[in-house]
Formats: structure tokens, sequence, C-alpha cells
């Protein structure tokens, strides 16, 4: 006898047969749960890349450095530049020689007057790392491109 989708057994009665299909069936996976389930990794996800963010990282230092070299040789440097938050990604000297500019992995492009080494200005603006700095040929401004997509034009003086 067929009851229910269920076949009966020998050796069960009508009472188990009548017991078993009134069960209720299992419920089908839950999308909800799925759901849930995926939007707890993603908080996870992102709560570790902002801890990662704060604590992950070293802070650049506030005030770049430059070393002069008392003695200098054709084959010793002037000044060595130092005190970045990561790589230096691209250097240019202005057309009068009287500037450095360079940008850098901390996402800024520092500014030094070249005479003495000594820092003049970051520049702060971009949101990746800068790649590349050109002075204009009169001297009055700085582009500088990055990672972020974007050009920045900044007046020198």
């Amino acid at each position: 006898m067929h009851m229910m989708g269920l076949e009966r057994a020998s050796g069960v009665s009508d009472k188990q047969v009548a017991a078993m299909s009134s069960l209720p069936s299992p419920p089908p996976a839950s999308r909800r749960g799925y759901q849930a389930w995926i939007g707890t990794a993603v908080v996870v996800l992102l709560v570790g890349l902002c801890l990662f963010n704060l604590f992950g990282r070293q802070q650049p230092p506030t005030l770049p450095v430059a070393e002069r070299n008392t003695q200098p040789t054709e084959r010793t440097p002037l000044h060595t530049f130092v005190g970045f938050f990561g790589g230096v990604n691209s250097v240019c000297l202005s057309p009068d020689g009287a500037l450095l500019a360079l940008g850098s992995d901390d996402y800024t492009v520092h500014l030094w007057r070249v005479s003495d080494g000594a820092p003049l200005h970051t520049l702060k603006g971009h949101k990746g790392v800068v790649i590349g700095v050109s002075f204009s040929s009169d001297n009055a401004l700085l582009a500088s491109g990055s990672v972020d997509g974007t050009v920045k034009l900044w007046r020198v003086r």
C-alpha cells in the first residue's frame, strides 16, 4: 500500500504511517539566512580593513629632513632628502634649478629648496600614490599625477 509518498514496510501499523505522514517537512534552505551570512562576512572584512588602516600602517613623519653633505665631490650628493613614508616615485628639478619636487607613496608631493635642502611645502590632496611631478617652464606651476586617476596643478610660489 502506498500512502502519501510513504510505502508501508512490514511490521508498520496504520497509526505509525499516519504519524509519519503528518510530520512537517524540513524547511527549504533559507535565502535570508544566506544573505545574512554574506552581510556578516562583508561587515567583518570592512572592519578588518579599517583596523588595518588605523593600526597596520606606519604614520608618515611630520617633517621631512635633508642631510647636507658639507664636502661634496662629483661622486657624492649635495643633499640627501629623507623622511618620507614609503618610496619616492618621481623627482623633478625646476627649470631654474632652485626647487626640487618629489612624488611619494604617502600620497603627497614634497617641495624642497635645492640651495640648502630646506623643506618648503608638503602638498596634500591626492587619494593615491603620486607617480609623476613636473614644473612649468616658468617655475610658476607644478603638476602632479597619481594612481587615483587625477592630475593636480599647484601654484609654486
